[in-house]
């Protein structure tokens, strides 16, 4: 057998066949299962620029033929890999998602703890009702090693009055532990108000990868962490893209915690918080701003006589109407964004 390096043989590979050939044969290579026949060439056409998908399937039929790169094994092509054993190859993951079982199971929490050991840029953790002590012990080794943290907990009104009590009690630990001083400058804690966010409860983001927990409920429809499914997603995935930007939405709406007396950092919080109430707000206050706005126009203008007051404030009103249209699309477009995984970014 040839063992030969992958750029090497791709290569070889150019001054033998023509470019669309070579591109064929280095995504069967790429592809460790290979692909059904079926729609190899729709694939491949996928994955390439440029070619016709008929010109592929011809192309396909030719080399296959051959088999000297490539074969057809009960209809699926594949590479050769009896006469070539390619070294360094840059397979194409074929599992984007995976699963790590049961979120309290060893699979998913060994996942956990080399997520929050191996990831040195920040990692964002969304909590569902949760007491510290599930994190503590890793949280403490990522402050150790300087490692930023960020966790969104939900606020009291997330959760019906049953669960409101745990609630008190886990938001109480989580203050007491965020006054220690080291985890104070690589720990920010974040509360997120919005419900519909609940479907982020016992996830995880990194700048490389999703843990997902696809948790189920209770009898009585209430939500269940504990007996959910831990999918784990690559970034550069839709998985990862769609969950990343909930994040998102989820970092926008966030409301700073303050823990501390009364200091700089302190204030930097509460100023936080009143920055965090205007972010969730924006849209409605500038649409009650605009309605207020039409109001004032049309009695000082009617006051004055003018014969504009119904034009200007019909203006106004107009222009609330755009801004109510648009709201949840202006909103989308200002949570955008806002994650930050490093420093420097």
């Amino acid at each position: 057998m040839e063992k030969i390096n992958f750029d090497d043989f791709l290569a070889r590979l150019k001054t033998e066949k023509e470019e669309l050939e070579v591109k064929i044969i280095k995504c069967i290579a790429q592809h460790k299962s290979g692909m059904h026949h079926t729609n190899a060439h729709e694939i491949i056409e996928g994955l390439i620029e440029g070619g016709d998908r008929d010109v592929i399937q011809g192309k396909l039929t030719t080399i296959s033929h051959e088999r000297e790169y490539i074969y057809l094994d009960e209809e699926i092509y594949k590479f050769n890999n009896k006469k070539y054993d390619i070294t360094n190859i840059p397979h194409i993951p074929e599992k984007p998602i995976e699963s790590y079982g049961v979120a309290i199971g060893a699979g998913a929490r060994k996942s956990k703890k080399e997520m929050m050991e191996h990831s040195t840029s920040c990692v964002y953790l969304f909590m569902a009702n949760t007491s510290p002590s599930f994190f503590k012990d890793l949280i403490n080794y990522r402050v150790a090693k300087q490692y930023k943290t960020v966790v969104f907990f939900p606020h009291e009104e997330c959760f019906v009055r049953s669960e409101q009590v745990a609630h008190k009690k886990n938001f109480a630990e989580w203050k007491h532990y965020l006054q220690e001083e080291d985890v104070k400058n690589y720990l920010d804690f974040y509360l997120v108000k919005n419900k519909k966010f609940k479907y982020l409860y016992s996830s995880s983001l990194t700048r490389d990868i999703v843990r997902f927990n696809y948790y189920m409920y209770r009898d009585n429809a209430e939500i269940h962490t504990g007996y959910g499914i831990i999918h784990v997603g690559e970034a550069g995935t839709s998985f990862y893209g769609m969950i990343k930007q909930e994040y998102e939405r989820a970092f926008y709406e966030r409301i700073p915690v303050s823990v501390a007396k009364w200091n700089n950092n302190s204030i930097k919080k509460i100023l936080g918080r009143v920055c965090s109430c205007f972010r969730r707000h924006l849209v409605k206050m500038i649409m009650f701003a605009l309605a207020c706005g039409a109001i004032a126009a049309y009695i000082i203008l009617a006051v004055l006589g003018s014969e504009s007051a119904s034009i200007v404030s019909s203006i106004f009103v107009l222009f609330t109407m755009v801004i109510g249209f648009l709201q949840h699309r202006i909103n989308n477009i200002l949570a955008k964004g806002q994650l930050r995984f490093t420093e420097n970014e």
